[in-house]
C-alpha cells in the first residue's frame, strides 16, 4: 500500500489496482495536477477496511480485481466489469452509502455493458486515459458527492458524470 500525501489535499482518493504501473501513474497524476491524496491497494479487502475507517472521499477501481474473497452476489452477469469489481463495489455500498466510486476499465464497452457499468458505479473512464480527463472526471465526482450531501440538495438534481450523461447510480442516492 502506498499513501501520498498533501498539506491540503482537494480530496482523499482510494486507488484499487494491481497493476503497478498503472497505479503509480493515476497517482503522480491525482497528486500533481489534481492535488489529491492518493492511497493505493492492489488488495480489495485492505480497501474495505479502509473505506470502513473513513479513509477517502472518493474510490477509483479497476474493474479487473481478483474476486472470491469478497462478498456479495454478481452484479452484472458478463464483462466488464468482472466479478470481483461488482461484489467490491457491492460491499462499498454496504459499507458507505454515498462514496463516489469510479472505475477504470481496459476493456472496450458497448453501448450496454457501459449502461450497466453506469448503474453500478457514479464514472467510469476506459484506459489508457488521458490525465486531464482523469483529473476532470474525479473532480466532478466528488463535486457532484458534495452538493448531494448538503442540505440545499433537492431530491430531483442528478448528478453529472465525467461521461457526461446523468448517472442512474447517483440519482438513486439522492433519493
Amino acid at each position: 500500500m502506498t499513501f501520498t500525501s498533501l498539506v491540503n489535499p482537494r480530496g482523499r482518493i482510494l486507488l484499487i489496482d494491481d497493476d503497478a504501473d498503472a497505479a503509480l501513474f493515476v497517482s503522480h497524476v491525482l497528486t500533481t495536477r489534481g492535488q489529491f491524496a492518493v492511497t493505493h491497494t492492489a488488495d480489495p479487502v485492505m480497501a474495505l477496511r479502509l473505506t470502513a475507517r473513513g479513509a477517502c472521499d472518493l474510490v477509483l477501481t479497476e474493474t479487473d480485481l481478483p474476486g472470491p474473497d469478497l462478498p456479495g452476489p454478481d452484479l452484472i452477469e458478463t464483462d466488464p466489469p468482472g466479478p470481483g469489481c461488482q461484489r467490491l463495489i457491492a460491499a462499498l455500498r454496504q459499507i458507505a452509502p454515498h462514496l463516489p466510486v469510479v472505475v477504470l476499465t481496459a476493456h472496450l464497452l458497448c453501448r450496454t455493458d457501459a449502461d450497466k457499468l453506469r448503474n453500478l458505479a457514479d464514472a467510469y473512464l476506459e484506459k489508457p486515459v488521458p490525465a486531464d480527463r482523469l483529473v476532470a472526471v474525479v473532480t466532478a465526482t466528488l463535486t457532484a458527492s458534495a452538493q448531494h450531501r448538503t442540505p440545499e440538495a433537492t431530491a430531483s438534481r442528478r448528478a453529472v458524470t465525467g461521461c457526461g450523461v446523468s448517472s442512474p447510480r447517483a440519482a438513486r442516492r439522492e433519493n
